[in-house]
């Protein structure tokens, strides 16, 4: 089944029905979870879950704090991940790449231990997607002849995103949350797979749904939430 695709023009004609009803004032994260949450479930015979505690990030973690959680999961059988769903909005802020290449890591690893299909959603106004994509930091370059999209937002091809200590630049940033996983094998670079988003040829007012499936690379290289912390502190030296 073509999840990527379902979700885009699923979640997107919802935001249309709703912004025909009046409703574009409550748009925000939380309110994709309702469409969200009722294409799995009617796709899955109601196996879905929300806010599932992260099977091996939730183990792994040290230290107090809240475990990291999936915005939804299908389990069949429970409580092995079939399926795998996190959400980003763009409203009145915009997104941190850093949260999303943290969703995207998560999403990756449960790919990898659970054999799960995984996917990213990412909603809000188009002008503002677009402000987005154009980003130093998304877009990873100066000029447009150097740049290369973190996320392959503009065709459909299969996309590989570098995460791993080679990239001191961007993860630098996630130096705090992989301290807290000291001795879990984080991957070097993920897999991903734009969906067309929904709708296509939107006005820069309207509202669109991006989606993209996560996997693991074939030959899947890992580094230590610990080797990041040694790294980083003799790049701060």
């Amino acid at each position: 089944m073509d999840y990527a695709r379902l979700l885009a023009h699923g979640v997107g004609s919802w935001l249309e029905y709703e912004m025909a009803c009046g409703h574009g004032g409550l748009f925000s994260e939380k309110y994709l979870a309702q469409p969200i949450g009722h294409i799995l479930s009617g796709r899955s015979n109601r196996r879905v879950l929300a806010e599932y505690r992260h099977p091996i990030l939730s183990e792994s973690m040290r230290g107090p704090g809240r475990r990291p959680a999936i915005d939804f999961v299908v389990c069949d059988p429970y409580p092995t991940v079939k399926l795998g769903v996190e959400s980003k909005w763009i409203g009145k802020t915009s997104v941190a790449v850093d949260d999303i290449v943290w969703d995207l890591i998560r999403l990756e690893i449960l790919a990898h231990t659970q054999s799960a299909r995984c996917f990213f959603v990412l909603g809000g106004k188009r002008k503002n997607l677009l402000k987005l994509f154009s980003t130093e930091a998304f877009a990873q370059g100066t000029t447009n002849r150097q740049r290369k999209p973190f996320l392959r937002h503009d065709n459909n091809v299969i996309h590989t995103i570098s995460v791993g200590p080679i990239d001191r630049k961007k993860l630098g940033m996630l130096d705090s949350i992989f301290r807290k996983f000291p001795d879990l094998k984080f991957p070097y670079s993920i897999v991903t797979r734009r969906s067309a988003p929904f709708p296509e040829d939107q006005v820069a007012d309207g509202y669109q749904v991006y989606v993209w499936e996560i996997r693991s690379a074939h030959r899947r290289a890992t580094f230590t939430g610990d080797s990041m912390r040694t790294l980083f502190s003799i790049d701060k030296v």
